[in-house]
């Protein structure tokens, strides 16, 4: 073969070789193509979601507003705790005959009951208006991390928790190892700082 040949034969082979690994990397979703990924590496970033709800928390009021609505019941239980009280110094100085002993018996029982179930209410109703008040957050913030994502080309954020396990239990020790997607990531990819921002 000539030298002219074995030229043309090695630059048909280099144009193919070319033309097909466009083809496998390239990609058939047509999603993917709208994106631009064809032949770009795909783009991540992780992001602290519990900073990122703890952070709104503090700035924007809200859970003062909810302490604000349990500190007045919790005014009402000391209202209650002050009236058992009162009347348990009755039973000291009345004798178990007097009406006065009965009366203040009954009041009692009655207080200290009235007093358990609104306890329990506020136990209740605390837990489901911050469970409503952190969704809410948590709805806004992932909101917020997709708008963040599609203006950057970003095309996956993972979830990264900071912070050491030191202090927590054994069950939220293991919950914590289970949730956490990500082990280590650059503190270049961490955007938290961005979506904090964002919802000031």
């Amino acid at each position: 073969m000539s030298k002219s040949l074995k030229t043309v034969a090695v630059l048909t082979l280099a144009t193919l070789s070319l033309f097909i690994g466009s083809e496998l990397f390239s990609s058939s979703d047509p999603v993917q193509a709208d994106r631009g990924l064809g032949l770009r590496a795909p783009k991540y970033a992780v992001v602290d979601i519990q900073e990122i709800t703890n952070d709104y928390l503090r700035n924007s009021g809200q859970l003062d507003n909810l302490r604000e609505r349990e500190a007045q019941q919790r005014n009402v239980l000391n209202i209650l705790r002050q009236e058992i009280t009162a009347q348990k110094t009755n039973l000291e100085i009345y004798p178990p005959e007097d009406d006065k002993y009965v009366d203040a018996q009954v009041i009692i029982a009655i207080k200290t009951e009235e007093f358990k179930v609104r306890r329990e209410a506020l136990k209740i109703r605390s837990n489901r208006d911050k469970a409503r008040l952190t969704a809410e957050i948590y709805q806004k913030a992932v909101n917020k991390i997709e708008e963040y994502a599609l203006s950057k080309n970003i095309d996956m954020v993972f979830l990264r928790q900071q912070g050491g396990l030191k202090e927590l239990s054994m069950e939220e020790v293991s919950s914590n190892i289970l949730v956490r997607s990500v082990i280590y990531a650059h503190d270049d990819l961490d955007i938290t700082e961005e979506i904090k921002t964002l919802l000031k």
